[in-house]
């Protein structure tokens, strides 16, 4: 996709969505500085590239052109865990969610289970675990 084209779709997705300006608004940098800005970045601009650079850093100048286009326009934004991760240094997940297994009923199942959720919290992402076969 050109950068051309790219800069025609929220004409036709939204004529008001070319006039939109969402980092003019406080809660919008305050979210930014407090969650996906990293090190000197001084605008989300300078985020988006630090980003698509992680993401598409087997792709073609053209192709990280093309998403660092689409994320300033506000046409895509990957997940809250790829804006903070990708094209970074720090060592974390860049996936949010996880599925612990059914925790055994037992004292080493349960521990088990725990770990694995702290390895994961750890990393940044999330776990959802199956309490159900541990007695009340």
């Amino acid at each position: 996709m050109s950068k051309t084209t790219i800069r025609n779709i929220p004409l036709s997705i939204d004529p008001a969505h070319s006039g939109m300006d969402i980092f003019s608004q406080e809660i919008t940098k305050d979210v930014w500085r407090g969650k996906y800005r990293s090190d000197d970045e001084d605008h989300p601009f300078n985020s988006f590239d630090r980003i698509v650079a992680g993401i598409y850093k087997n792709d073609s100048a053209l192709d990280k052109e093309a998403a660092s286009e689409a994320m300033k326009l506000g046409l895509w934004m990957p997940a809250g865990r790829i804006q903070a991760g990708a094209g970074t240094k720090r060592h974390v997940t860049l996936m949010s969610c996880y599925v612990n297994g059914t925790l055994d009923d037992s004292m080493e199942g349960i521990f088990k289970g725990l770990t694995h959720n702290a390895l994961t919290l750890r990393m940044g992402g999330g776990m959802g675990t199956d309490f159900s076969e541990l007695r009340p």
